[in-house]
């Protein structure tokens, strides 16, 4: 087994008996994630995606296996990890979240981190360089989105160092056709209208997973190479100053799911998560202040981060909901995040209870484990292996934990924040 990257400057937030009872659950994760894994006929059935597909499963895998020292466990994600390669292609669709681009970022990541043996050539750069024009020309026809779209195959590049100075050009080509598809608003404030599905025409998504937080990080994230710095920075601060145009100080939460540019407050009240609502537009924020000397970015989200800390709603919160996007399992990991960037004890205090909670919502016996989700008003058990909706997203929360290394996983949802 390779001798992972870690860190000292992350700390459990459980108690040992806490531990030993959160510990107990991976055993398990391990063989559910395996048991779907396994009863694949061929590379063609694993999903590449890494948010929503195998990739994340296999990601679970290798932490699992390197905390819990079990090198057949790690083996096995080797053998899976050499599945999901063998069917790399154009086939599959360039989403981040349930495509190739997934599957780029894992190869990238688990060399980076020391995981598995570096391999010089395992990407093809053909098959790079049509992911990239594919998201030229997605970006250009406006549709941006980090998990599905035009951010897809830049989101995963940005894993490399090396990579994203070998593509120079086409990060500048990205942020110039974020540039230009921007929409021009008061006061210097920009927006890039929401592509996807939408009630009303003209809604701009205030969400991390489908809007301006994520795009606010992506570029923050560019802008540290230094790449297309002026033009970047505008976009970071013009991004920013419209996410505060549509603030709302008084509300349950700050910040609402979709706006339409310019609308007042009050907004209707978002939950408690990562996908949409206050906690994901926190993380933009400090995104930005990591990139940019500007007050306002780390102002601004000390102040969404003092607001999340004193709701008492767990009502607004997905009731009955485990999953990693808009459950749980998800939001306990973000407050862990936050317990790790601000060191407030309130937001430990939160974590444990969010770790609690989501035990609660989830099923297991000796060999099978299953968490709750609702879907359409339907409330159900899921087992899927993906991280997004599925286990592997409750075995990483617990990792982050229960083990004193610094979960750097967490890029794939723009939450490396510290």
């Amino acid at each position: 087994m390779s001798d992972a990257t870690t860190t000292n400057h992350w700390n459990p937030c459980l108690n040992r008996q806490e531990s030993i009872v959160f510990n107990r659950l991976l055993p398990v994760i391990d063989k559910s994630v395996l048991q779907k894994l396994d009863q694949y006929p061929g590379p063609e059935y694993y999903s590449p995606g890494i948010m929503a597909g195998d990739a994340g499963a296999i990601l679970y895998l290798f932490h699992s296996a390197l905390y819990q020292n079990k090198e057949e466990l790690y083996d096995k994600a080797l053998l899976h990890l050499g599945q999901l390669m063998e069917d790399i292609g154009p086939q599959h669709a360039h989403s981040f979240c349930s495509g190739i681009s997934g599957t780029i970022w894992l190869l990238l990541y688990l060399q980076r981190e020391n995981i598995i043996q570096p391999q010089p050539d395992l990407i093809s750069e053909d098959l790079l360089q049509t992911l990239c024009n594919t998201s030229l020309e997605n970006i250009h026809a406006g549709r941006y989105d980090y998990m599905h779209q035009g951010l897809s195959v830049a989101t995963a590049l940005l894993g490399s160092e090396e990579l994203v100075m070998q593509h120079k050009t086409y990060f500048e080509k990205i942020i110039a056709a974020l540039g230009e598809t921007a929409t021009g608003f008061e006061n210097d404030m920009i927006y890039w209208e929401y592509m996807l599905p939408s009630k009303y025409p003209g809604e701009v998504s205030l969400g991390m997973s489908h809007g301006i937080p994520s795009v606010l990080s992506f570029l923050s994230k560019v802008n540290r190479y230094k790449i297309c710095s002026d033009l970047c920075e505008s976009m970071i601060e013009g991004a920013a100053k419209f996410l505060l145009r549509h603030h709302h100080k008084q509300g349950v939460s700050r910040y609402p799911s979709m706006v339409l540019p310019g609308e007042e407050p009050p907004y209707p009240p978002t939950r408690l998560g990562w996908c949409y609502g206050d906690m994901g537009v926190a993380a933009s924020f400090l995104q930005a202040a990591k990139s940019v000397n500007h007050p306002m970015f780390r102002e601004e989200a000390d102040n969404i981060i003092a607001h999340i800390l004193n709701r008492d709603d767990e009502g607004q919160v997905m009731d009955g909901d485990a999953t990693f996007c808009h459950g749980a399992w998800g939001i306990a990991h973000l407050f862990n995040r936050l317990w790790h960037f601000n060191q407030h004890p309130l937001a430990k205090e939160k974590t444990r209870y969010w770790l609690h909670r989501a035990l609660e919502l989830t099923w297991y016996n000796t060999k099978q484990l299953a968490i709750a989700k609702v879907e359409d008003g339907e409330a159900g058990w899921n087992d899927s292996p993906e991280i997004l909706n599925g286990i592997s997203g409750a075995g990483l929360t617990i990792l982050s934990a229960v083990a004193p290394v610094r979960p750097a996983w967490d890029e794939i949802f723009f939450l490396d924040i510290n």
